[in-house]
């Protein structure tokens, strides 16, 4: 599964490290291994993968134009719903 990291904080933590060469704190070679540094070291967010229900294998166009889940047999899905039992839809 793919890392997913806090862009604002590594934006911020890049920020820091490019000040430092502007103001020549450090060299070029330091700042190129503290970044690798950061990116590496960067901490993951929360996150799972989901399915949006318009491209769910169990969402259901009415005939009367309201799209439902056929999995929950929920009435009234909005096509950006999704939910973690979501199977993509391959067609």
């Amino acid at each position: 599964m793919a890392d997913y990291i806090d862009r604002i904080s590594l934006d911020n933590d890049l920020g820091a490290i490019y000040k430092k060469v502007c103001t020549n704190e450090i060299s070029y070679d330091k700042a190129y291994v503290e970044t690798l540094n950061l990116i590496y070291n960067a901490p993951s967010v929360d996150a799972i993968k989901v399915i949006r229900c318009k491209d769910c294998k169990f969402y259901l166009n009415q005939h009367d134009g309201h799209p439902c889940c056929d999995l929950h047999l929920d009435f009234w899905v909005d096509e950006d719903d999704y939910c973690k039992w979501g199977e993509k839809n391959e067609c």
